[in-house]
């Protein structure tokens, strides 16, 4: 009988043993396929558009010294001059926010902090699908604005909204700006490094200039590099008005969420 008992008391020690590393390996494995999965997300950002690799957004780092300034952003007319002066450039996009927009959509008014002004090349460098409407040129026209899915959803109730007005108030300038809609666009995926929720043709020639958002098309086997050298190099005569010359950065856009 002993003998028995001590070959069930250790089937049971084992067995407490091998549950014990199952669930061990389990734990391990779980947070191996969660980092996997977490660093495949990250690594996906702004990967969706068809020419992601030849997309690259214009900062640059006002380095002085003892002081440093590198935002996202960048302002002056100097970035169109490099569209004509560089045929390696294919097309500008620049994005102006409008700051502490408030929206009015009939009766209903709300603040949309994703809310920007920008090119009509804008769905020639980035993928971002309609539902209604056409890409087309539409922000080649003045007061045209394309709105996201779950905007027109929440407040018309439908993406039945081509023709519909709305009217934008902002920090920068209190008079109200109607827009007509032109189009409805899916909501932006969450591995994009922006989110838009409404999108219009820029109101004046002035918001041209402004501090924006600014991307590059570069063609097809351009030496980026090179090219941002070259520029640098000639900064004054492509920015003749320039004080202190900045450093100029090209940053990927499958960069741009990671650094």
């Amino acid at each position: 009988t002993m003998p028995i008992i001590r070959i069930i008391n250790k089937l049971r020690h084992g067995l407490s043993w091998f549950v014990i590393n199952l669930m061990v390996l389990s734990a391990a494995m779980a947070c191996v396929i969660a980092t996997f999965l977490f660093i495949r997300h990250e690594l996906s950002y702004d990967r969706m558009h068809e020419k992601a690799n030849r997309i690259y957004r214009v900062t640059t780092d006002s380095n002085r010294g003892a002081t440093s300034i590198h935002p996202a952003r960048v302002s002056g007319e100097w970035p169109q001059r490099l569209v004509a002066e560089y045929p390696a450039i294919e097309k500008i996009v620049r994005m102006v926010p409008f700051r502490k927009a408030v929206v009015k959509i009939g009766n209903q008014s709300f603040f949309c902090q994703k809310a920007y002004s920008t090119d009509s090349s804008f769905f020639d460098l980035f993928d971002f699908k309609l539902i209604s409407g056409k890409s087309e040129n539409t922000f080649a026209r003045p007061g045209r604005a394309i709105i996201c899915e779950s905007l027109a959803r929440k407040y018309f109730g439908s993406t039945d909204v081509i023709g519909h007005e709305i009217t934008i108030i902002h920090q920068q300038d209190p008079t109200p700006k109607n827009f007509i809609i032109d189009g409805v666009m899916e909501d932006f995926p969450d591995n994009s490094h922006f989110h838009a929720e409404l999108l219009t043709s820029f109101t004046t020639a002035e918001e041209r200039s402004t501090w924006a958002y600014t991307y590059l098309l570069m063609k097809q086997g351009t030496d980026v590099a090179a090219l941002r050298n070259d520029i640098q190099k000639n900064w004054k005569k492509i920015n003749p008005e320039t004080v202190n010359i900045p450093i100029l950065y090209f940053q990927p856009l499958t960069d741009i969420h990671l650094f």
